[in-house]
C-alpha cells in the first residue's frame, strides 16, 4: 500500500503545482487584459468609423453612382467639347453641352459659371465674337476695332 499511497501523494503534489501555475497565468492574464484593455478600446473606436466609411463606399459602388472613371471637371468637359466641334463656341453652346453631359452647376446662373471658368483657364481663349471662345492652342487672333 505504501506503493499506492505514495503514487497518490505524488499526483497530490503534482495537481497543487498545476493548480499554483494555473492561478499565476490567471494572474498574468488579469494584468494584461487590465493594461491593454483602454489600448483595445482606443483600437476600436478607431477601427468603427472606417468599417462605416467602407460599407458606405460599398453601398455607392454596388448602386452604380460611382464609376472607376476619372470625373471631369467643368473645364475639362467644355476643352472636350470644343476640341470635339473643331471651332470656336458661344460660351452658353458650352454651357448647353456641358449640362447636357450629366454635370450639375450648382448656382443661380451656369451660363455665368461656365463663363467664369474658361475665362480664367489659359486653355481658353476668346475668339473673334463676344462671348465665343475658342481653344488657346488654335492661335485665333480677336478680331481689331476699326476706327471710323
Amino acid at each position: 500500500m505504501t506503493d499506492q499511497s505514495n503514487v497518490s501523494k505524488a499526483l497530490l503534489v503534482k495537481k497543487e503545482e498545476l493548480i499554483c501555475d494555473i492561478k499565476q497565468i490567471d494572474q498574468m492574464i488579469t494584468t494584461l487584459e487590465t493594461e491593454h484593455a483602454k489600448k483595445l478600446v482606443a483600437l476600436k473606436k478607431q477601427k468603427k468609423p472606417l468599417e462605416e466609411a467602407l460599407m458606405h463606399l460599398n453601398a455607392l459602388l454596388s448602386l452604380g453612382k460611382i464609376s472607376s472613371t476619372p470625373i471631369l471637371s467643368i473645364t475639362d468637359l467644355a476643352f472636350a467639347y470644343l476640341e470635339k466641334v473643331g471651332k470656336p463656341s458661344h460660351y452658353k453652346e458650352i454651357s448647353r453641352h456641358v449640362q447636357n453631359s450629366g454635370i450639375q452647376i450648382v448656382g443661380k446662373n451656369p451660363d455665368a459659371i461656365i463663363l467664369t471658368r474658361i475665362t480664367r483657364d489659359n486653355r481658353f481663349k476668346r475668339a473673334h465674337e463676344r462671348g465665343t471662345y475658342a481653344l488657346a492652342n488654335w492661335n485665333i487672333r480677336k478680331k481689331r476695332k476699326t476706327t471710323t
